[in-house]
């Protein structure tokens, strides 16, 4: 859960901790993806305390590692556009 919330903060550059809790709190598509139902509680103690804990153990940084070292198919010839119309 918590990587995923991290996740979350990177792609759409939320600011802080207490700024991802509220938008978790309130965001069902958020509330979803990292896993809550919609009865369940998210505060900034919790996500504080896991993510000291998480990012000591290797865990974190295998993930990030693993995904920034994944091959991205974006940038490929075939799949570019200019000037927003498909390449015939």
């Amino acid at each position: 859960m918590l990587l995923k919330a991290l996740l979350l903060q990177i792609l759409f550059s939320i600011r802080s901790e207490r700024q991802l809790v509220e938008a978790i709190n309130y965001n069902l598509l958020y509330r979803w993806f990292v896993g809550l139902n919609i009865e369940d509680k998210s505060g900034t103690t919790h996500f504080s305390a896991n993510r000291e804990r998480l990012f000591n153990e290797d865990l974190a940084r295998a993930f990030f590692e693993r995904v920034s070292s994944a091959p991205s198919g974006a940038s490929s010839p075939a799949t570019s556009t200019s000037g927003g119309r498909h390449p015939d």
